[in-house]
């Protein structure tokens, strides 16, 4: 018995087709970066993410009220750059 167009054989996020499992075919993203938010006076919060402008973007309706945010390599924790609300991401990645 052949899938569904869209499916293949595989063992993530799988549900049960005439007998069969089956996976959604979905390219998985791997989070480049982990950034620290400051989102009010005393409150930080922290992401796992790989596109700068769509964080940035996210911020902007999630917490109005952010200030800043570091940019961090996902292995090594080295900060590799920092942003505000006025000094934006001008590209997904760095």
């Amino acid at each position: 018995m052949c899938p569904p167009d869209g499916l293949n054989e595989a063992t993530e996020t799988s549900f049960l087709h005439h007998s069969s499992v089956y996976t959604v075919n979905t390219p998985t993203k791997e989070k480049k970066y982990k950034c620290i938010a400051k989102v009010g006076n005393e409150k930080f919060v922290k992401y796992r993410l790989s596109n700068l402008i769509s964080f940035a973007n996210f911020l902007d309706r999630a917490w109005k009220d952010w200030r800043w945010f570091n940019v961090y390599d996902k292995r090594t924790g080295e900060q590799l750059a920092n942003y505000t609300r006025k000094n934006r991401p001008t590209s997904k990645h760095l």
